[in-house]
């Protein structure tokens, strides 16, 4: 048979490095201004409260994990 091949998102990872954090902040920025449209996994891993858009929502729960807010833990290993 064929062999499925799965991909990992990770929640806030935008660049796909592995972490959410302030280059993923600027990505989903430039997505939301129409600078830089994310697509694919990008988007996905940047619709943060998985309502189908990537928005003024989804930044404000990155930062808000980024700053350690109590409940906003995205859950993914540092």
């Amino acid at each position: 048979g064929k062999l499925a091949i799965y991909k990992s998102i990770v929640i806030g990872d935008v660049n796909g490095d592995g972490y959410a954090n302030s280059l993923d902040s600027l990505l989903i920025k430039a997505h939301r201004t129409e600078v830089e449209e994310l697509k694919g996994e990008a988007f996905a891993a940047g619709d943060i409260n998985h309502d189908g858009k990537v928005n003024i929502t989804d930044s404000k729960l990155l930062l808000y994990h980024r700053a350690e807010v109590r409940g906003y833990d995205l859950n993914y290993s540092k």
